[in-house]
Formats: structure tokens, sequence, C-alpha cells
């Protein structure tokens, strides 16, 4: 009885050695990331104090965790969004994430590119991101099909003054008929070509 008592302490001790170990790890993961977000956004450590307290307050109350809202950060921070703009886009990205099943880094990526394309300040973040999750629900556009095509179609559909629900409604009926994601990038810039032409 004792040499199993003895051996169930030593297998708590180990447990709880590579508990102490993980929990390091994480810490030291998240130290560097906070890191290279200072590096983009030209500043120190302390200048990214209040994307840190935000990083863990969605980690602690979100299905993501930390680091993941760190990720988002920095996607953002190369776009060139500022320290105020990112906090203010990060709740509406997560929730973006959330409804497509994305990573928190690539839904930062397309909503910061989108709004850029467009031409709109961070006040139209919530509204681009509730468009594209309604795209994703109601057709047969997925996320990455939206990756992969917004960035040849909105630049041309901004240009001749098109909204990103134009592009969205073209691109959704293009996914519907079996198009691949780059055949109806091409097809849709081709068409708001066409239509911004007085010949077409």
């Amino acid at each position: 009885m004792i040499i199993f008592e003895g051996w169930g302490a030593a297998g708590k001790g180990s447990v709880l050695g590579k508990v102490i170990k993980d929990n390091v790890s994480l810490a030291q993961d998240y130290e560097k990331s906070l890191s290279v977000l200072a590096a983009i956004l030209n500043t120190t450590k302390d200048g990214v104090e209040d994307l840190s307290q935000q990083a863990q307050h969605l980690g602690a109350t979100t299905v993501f965790t930390a680091k993941e809202v760190v990720e988002l950060q920095t996607e953002l921070a190369k776009l060139g969004y500022t320290t105020q703009e990112i906090m203010n886009m990060a709740p509406s990205v997560l929730n973006f994430a959330q409804a497509t099943g994305s990573s928190l880094a690539d839904a930062a990526s397309l909503a910061g590119a989108a709004l850029r394309m467009f031409e709109k300040d961070t006040t139209h973040t919530t509204e681009f991101v509730d468009k594209m999750s309604a795209a994703t629900t109601q057709s047969a556009l997925s996320f990455s099909y939206l990756q992969n095509a917004m960035s040849t179609v909105s630049p041309v559909a901004n240009a001749f003054g098109f909204k990103i629900e134009d592009v969205l409604a073209l691109l959704g009926q293009l996914a519907n008929a079996g198009f691949d994601a780059s055949s109806a990038a091409t097809a849709t810039r081709n068409i708001i070509l066409n239509l911004a032409d007085a010949n077409g």
C-alpha cells in the first residue's frame, strides 16, 4: 500500500511539473507575440500594454486564447491600423472568426483588407464583417472562397462605385452556380467592368 501511495505522489508530481512547464511555455509564446506586435507598431512593450490587456480579457471571456487575440491584433497592425483602431476592431473581428470558423488572424486579415479596399474607416468594421458572415451562410460562399476572391474583385468594384454587398451578391451567385473562387473572382470583375462601361 505504501508503495502505491508513493508511486501516486510521484505521478502527481510529474503531472504538476508538466503543467507548470506548459504554462511557462505558453507565457513565453505570449510574450514573444507581444514583442512582434510592438515591433510592427514601432513601439515598446509598454506601448502595447492596452492591447495586451484587451487580449487577456478576450482570451479569458471567449473561446479564443490571449495569444490568438494578439495574432488578430498583429494582422491588423500589419495593415497599418493604429493601436486604438485595432482595439475598436478586435471584438467585431473576433465575432467574424467565430461565425465563419476561421482563425482570428485570417479573419483580421480579410476584414482589415476589405475595409482598405473599399476605403472605409474602422467604424464600418461591424457592418462589413456582418455582411461577409451573412454571405457565407446564405450562399455557397465559404470564408476561404472570400479570402481568394475579394482581393481580385473589391478594388475594381470600389473604383466604379460598387459596394461590398454588390460584390458579395455576385460572388454568391457564381459560387451557387459551381464556380471556384478564382473563376468567380475573374467573372465578377468582368461583370463589374461591363456594368460600369456605358457601352457594355
